[in-house]
């Protein structure tokens, strides 16, 4: 098993995510022994093109609450 060195500022999920997808990566390369760099650097980036879409989402429900508390704000200092 190769362990990646994390940088510090990487939360426990991201580290334990990364550890995962270096054992997948192990695997795979272990079955298809052709498996170049440039084939994972492709998976990689297709992956992290599936995850996007959430992040986009979260973006948008984040930015919409915000809003909500800065009116509910403005509205309460109105009011008083």
């Amino acid at each position: 098993m190769i362990v990646i060195p994390t940088p510090s500022v990487a939360s426990p999920a991201a580290m334990e995510l990364g550890q995962k997808l270096v054992n997948v990566i192990e695997e795979f390369r272990a079955a298809r022994p052709g498996t170049s760099g440039t084939d994972i650097r492709q998976a990689l980036r297709i992956a992290s093109l599936h995850a996007a879409p959430m992040q986009r989402t979260l973006r948008f429900v984040l930015m919409l609450v915000a809003v909500l508390v800065a009116g509910a704000l403005a509205l309460l200092a109105a009011l008083r």
